[in-house]
């Protein structure tokens, strides 16, 4: 009776951890993401269709960076004239 009272409990508590888990996964999904993921039936449709998303922001973060570099570069350059 005792082992049946302990696994019920065990059982609980995963139950309970898994609730949590997903929770904390759904409050870290972005909203697109997360809508993204709930449309596709299988996972490499899901893995294919994050990678096409990211991949555009991936390319606007590295033009973004370049442009912030030459930038930087240009400032710098314009510190050593003034140091001259």
């Amino acid at each position: 009776m005792s082992y049946m009272i302990i696994e019920s409990f065990f059982i609980d508590l995963l139950k309970i951890a898994r609730s949590k888990v997903k929770n904390y996964l759904f409050q870290s999904i972005d909203r697109i993401i997360l809508e993204t993921i709930l449309v596709c039936d299988a996972s490499n449709d899901i893995s294919d269709s994050i990678k096409r998303k990211c991949q555009g922001s991936t390319k606007v973060k590295c033009t973004q960076l370049q442009a912030l570099r030459s930038e930087f570069e240009a400032l710098a350059m314009k510190d050593m004239r003034v140091c001259e």
